[in-house]
């Protein structure tokens, strides 16, 4: 049961951001006298995923890390419920995602320029994102849950890598799966990242915090799941 839900979970694991290696150009620059007001949000998100993509192949070749996975029952006060630790990155047998992430980044959203402001010590643009109206609900659990998510993003300006994401599947969307046996109801996710210089700028996660709650036959369950990913090392 707890096994279906972390699947869920898993597509919600971004790895995005710059690689040196795959271009030097950097994000439409902030002007004290336009501000944000001449960026194009579509073009400048369409950059964001190429890049997103091609990082993702640096570091599946490149690094390799140690995640650390935190299962907590909010319905019991925090009580930890699972707790495990893995190797994942390069050469590894790693744990597969049910759902490309870069497609929450994809053109299936609105995104909003809503201005910038210093994250995480980085100069970002914050970017509302909301799905398109009249995209299909169909599909497995994870892509039924991606295009119900709208929050915000905060992108380097300077690099254009995600270093913040916050996003929400309302409890208004909810729906059923495992059917007739069970139900989504809700879904938080924050994610952070950072640009290593000792391993060529390449971007990397730092923590992954996602909460659900859902219905599996009678039983109501409210978890927590952290994802900390840390002792990155490059591999030659």
């Amino acid at each position: 049961m707890r096994k279906t839900a972390i699947c869920l979970i898993l597509l919600l694991i971004l790895g995005v951001g710059y690689h040196p290696l795959l271009g030097n150009s950097v994000g439409p620059q902030i002007s004290a006298q336009n501000g944000t007001n001449h960026i194009d949000t579509n073009e400048l998100m369409a950059e964001v995923a190429k890049k997103a993509s091609d990082n993702d192949i640096v570091k599946r070749q490149g690094l390799r890390f140690w995640k650390q996975i935190t299962v907590r029952d909010l319905d019991k006060k925090g009580r930890i419920i699972e707790r495990r630790g893995i190797k994942q990155g390069a050469g590894l047998d790693n744990e597969g995602l049910g759902l490309n992430p870069n497609e929450l980044l994809s053109s299936s959203y609105i995104f909003t320029l809503k201005g910038h402001e210093e994250k995480n010590g980085r100069v970002c643009y914050i970017i509302s994102f909301e799905p398109k109206p009249g995209l299909p609900d169909k599909g497995n659990g994870y892509k039924r849950v991606a295009i119900r998510f709208k929050g915000t993003l905060w992108i380097d300006v300077e690099k254009l890598y995600l270093v913040r994401m916050e996003a929400e599947m309302p409890r208004e969307t909810e729906f059923s799966i495992w059917w007739p046996a069970g139900k989504i109801y809700k879904v938080n996710m924050e994610v952070t990242q950072s640009l290593r210089p000792n391993f060529d700028n390449i971007v990397v996660l730092d923590k992954v915090t996602v909460k659900i709650e859902y219905r599996k036959l009678f039983s109501h369950y409210s978890e927590e799941y952290i994802h900390e990913y840390t002792d990155y090392k490059q591999i030659q």
